[in-house]
Order: structure tokens, then sequence, then C-alpha cells
């Protein structure tokens, strides 16, 4: 058991001698240095503090100030505070250090005193850093062995960490292969190291190592000659990619599973398991593609030509003039710009998003660009925040509003609930304007 804490066993009228037989007027500037320093400069009255008790407490230690000298209050309790410190960091060093090798001189021969008068053992004695040291033999400083003479002991087995060997099987239907595509087939080099691994008896489940067979060392050569391709679902394109050398990519059509979960078919492969549910490809196949009105359809088209007539270079004649469409009416009331037949837009992957909700050709967004179209004889303009996965309607004024696609199934889905939130407002509005003819 520890030995018990020390208390204060000193009142003040002992301490008083102490004090008075140190120095007869009190400086508390002298005590606001560095305990180090004070310890070092106060050595004596602090040995002598320590014969009354180990432990003094800063109100005896005030009262004894009082009693002593011509102070205040305030100021014996600041110089008390000072002492206490010193005791404390003895104390500390009492813990901490058992030969005293990086304490000053003065701080290891109060912390020998106060060890001897705790009980708490003997220090020992500060090395001297000059004296030399003895040398210690250590096993590694015996004489190496002459040449030909055997060694003490053979190794007889090869160990190896522990580590779960997984079967062959098992890799190959991870990476949605075959178990017939392992290749027999394996490199001198490894050949030459599986047979050193020699066969061993079993090993204690505790032990920290691990005898490798023969067969597992078969399997782990088996498993290292899996081909890198490895399938992966690609949402945006609604199937499985395979990546083969040389860039190229094979696609796996998705087809329902009997199990709940869609089935990959590659070609010329077995077809397997994915994690991508029947649900995800339900959905897809049953989401309705957003179709043009007839205005919207001219208007389109009219758009479209007029940014293939844009593109052309500049010495071949337009077919038709700048000012107005086919059909003489206004560019106004046509799309801004056709949009832009990309898979990716600063960044931001368009998989999923509306032909006519594609940026524009001329857009000089960052995360969001605006398409404008006509919807009633009313210009509309809608944002496509692309960083925010949303649709705000800009334009009009009583449309206006955010349409955020994770509360829909899908981007095409919530395009055609902005639109016909549009039409069903402007109709509302018109509805509402009484008729003065």
């Amino acid at each position: 058991m520890p030995p018990p804490r020390a208390r204060n066993t000193a009142s003040a009228k002992d301490l008083v001698k102490c004090f008075r037989s140190h120095f007869k007027d009190l400086d508390p500037a002298a005590f606001r240095k560095d305990v180090e320093e004070v310890i070092a400069q106060y050595e004596g009255l602090l040995a002598d503090i320590m014969d009354e008790t180990v432990r003094p407490s800063e109100s005896v230690l005030r009262d004894g100030l009082v009693r002593s000298y011509d102070v205040s209050g305030k100021g014996a309790r600041a110089v008390a505070r000072d002492i206490s410190a010193c005791f404390k960091h003895l104390r500390s060093k009492l813990q901490s250090s058992s030969s005293g090798k990086k304490l000053t001189p003065s701080v290891w021969r109060l912390v020998s005193k106060l060890k001897q008068l705790t009980g708490q053992g003997t220090p020992q004695k500060a090395m001297d850093p000059m004296k030399e040291r003895e040398p210690v033999e250590t096993p590694g400083a015996a004489q190496a062995l002459p040449a030909g003479d055997p060694a003490p002991f053979k190794p007889s087995r090869r160990y190896r960490f522990k580590r779960k060997a997984t079967a062959s099987c098992d890799v190959f239907s991870m990476y949605g292969l075959p178990a017939t595509a392992i290749n027999a087939s394996v490199d001198d080099e490894a050949a030459a190291e599986a047979s050193d691994v020699g066969e061993a008896d079993q090993v204690d489940s505790d032990s920290d190592v691990l005898v490798v067979k023969d067969s597992e060392e078969e399997d782990l050569q088996a498993a290292a000659a899996i081909p890198l391709a490895k399938a992966y679902f690609d949402p945006s394109q609604g199937c499985y990619v395979k990546a083969l050398e040389g860039g190229k990519c094979i696609h796996g059509e998705l087809k329902e599973g009997a199990a709940g979960f869609c089935m990959v078919y590659f070609p010329d492969e077995e077809p397997f398991e994915s994690q991508v549910p029947n649900l995800w490809l339900s959905s897809r196949k049953s989401t309705p593609a957003f179709k043009f009105s007839k205005r919207g359809k001219a208007a389109f088209g009219k758009a479209k030509k007029k940014a293939k007539r844009a593109a052309e270079p500049a010495g071949k004649e337009a077919e038709a003039t700048v000012g107005s469409s086919e059909s003489g009416e206004s560019n106004q009331e046509l799309l801004a710009a056709a949009p832009l037949e990309l898979e990716s837009w600063n960044g931001y992957p368009l998989a999923g998003m509306p032909q006519e909700a594609l940026p524009p050709s001329g857009c000089s967004g960052l995360h969001s660009y605006t398409v404008k179209a006509l919807i009633l004889g009313t210009s509309v303009s809608i944002d496509v925040l692309m960083r925010g996965k949303a649709f705000y309607i800009k334009r009009p004024e009583i449309c206006k509003g955010q349409h955020s696609w994770s509360k829909h199934s899908s981007i095409t889905e919530c395009w055609v609930q902005c639109l016909e939130k549009i039409k069903d407002t402007l109709r509302d509005e018109k509805d509402a304007v009484p008729n003065l003819e």
C-alpha cells in the first residue's frame, strides 16, 4: 500500500523561529522568482521548515510570517503561496526522480532530506557524469562462431504471420468470375518460394505465428493470378462496367434476379448476382420520359437550327436570317441556346438530366446554369443548381421556388413536376384576371 498522505504538523509559533533565524526583514519581491531560483536562494529556510513539517499549509505559513515581521496579510499570503509552491515542486520531484541526475544540487539535497523524513526510501547518489561507466557484457557481444562450425540449432520450419487464407473459388466468386478460370501456370520463382515452405504440425492457437502449408500456398498463388479487371456498377449508364487493359471497357447487362437482386450478364461469361435491387431496375424502366409540348418542340427545333448555323464557318452563308425564325416568331420566344451534348459539365455528371435541362452553349457558371423556355406565352427562367442538386424557378416571380432532386425518384420526375407547377400557376393567374371585354 502507498504511504499515508503527509499532513501539516507544525504551528505558526514553530515557524516563527525558522523565519527569524534566516532574515530580519521580509522582502516579498525576493520570492517572486522561478521556483528553482527560490529553492537555491532559501535552501536553508526550506530545510528548517521541513524539520518542523514536511507539508506546511499556506495558512500556517501566513500566520508565521505575520507574527515574525511587520507585513500586511496580503503580502504574507503571497509569500506563503510561493513557499508552498516550492514544497509542491519538491514533492513532485520526489515521485519522479530516483538518481537526481537531472536535478540541481539544492533541489536534490532537499528531495533527499524529504525522502528520509517521509520514509519513502533512501535516495540513490547522483552519478558523476565524469566517471567512466564499467562495460556491461551483453549476449550479442560474444565472439562469432568460427567458419565451418555448426550452429547450435537448426531451423526446421519456416513461419509466417497468421493470416486467413482465402480459397481460390471464393476469390473468383468475389470478382464475379467462374472457378474454372484459375490459371494453373505458376512462375518458377513463385514455385521455388512455395517449395521452401515445409509441412509442419498444428500450432497452438495462442501463438503469434502460423505455419503455412503447401496447399494454402497454392491457393494464395492461384489468387494472385486473378486478372485485375473488376466489374463495378455505373448508375449513370445503368449497367456494370469492366475495364480491361488498353483502356477498353465492356458492359454487363442487368436483369431481374430471383433473389431480389439483379443478375449481371457479361459477354462469354457466366452471370453473377449484383448488389443492385430489382426495384431500382423496375423504377428505371417505369420512369416516364419527359415530352415536349407541340409549341415546345417547335421552339426547341428552331433554337437547335440557330445554334447549328452559328457553329458553321464565317465564310459560309447562313440559310436563314438571324433576327427571326422560319415561322416568323421572334427569337425571344425560343430557347436561349441549344443544349450541349456532354456527359459532364464542370466536373458534375449529367447522367439522368432531361434533354431540355442540359446546359446551353456559352453558359459561364461554375456550379449552376440557367435554362430559358416559353410556357403558356410567358418567358420562364430556371436555374439548374448542380452543387445544390435542385431546380430553382427564377422567373416569373409568382412561380419562384426550389425543387430538390432528392425528393423525387429521378431528375426527370423533378423536372416534370417543376414545369407542371409553372403551368398550374400561370393558368390560375390567367383565370383570376377578369375579362374586361
